[in-house]
């Protein structure tokens, strides 16, 4: 992604780099598990993601396949509206 983009992120989701820095860094020292089942529907995929219902709490985190990470983000935007 172009520094524009990045800059739209930011200014838009304050806390959202951060937040999937910190959850990379648990990540790696072993804090936090990648599980390979996301959360909500059960499918088992290579790649699952970390969900954020709040930066402000980085760790707090659902893991969601990438289909279901995005219903998840919809549904917060909409109850937001």
């Amino acid at each position: 992604k172009g520094k524009a983009t990045r800059r739209r992120v930011v200014e838009k989701f304050p806390g959202k780099i951060e937040a999937r820095a910190q959850v990379a860094i648990a990540i790696a020292a072993g804090r936090l598990v990648n599980p390979r089942k996301c959360n909500r529907c059960g499918i088992e995929k290579r790649r699952i993601e970390a969900h954020h219902d709040d930066y402000s709490k980085p760790l707090d985190v659902e893991w969601l396949c990438r289909k279901c990470h995005v219903k998840a983000d919809k549904d917060l935007k909409d109850a937001s509206i």
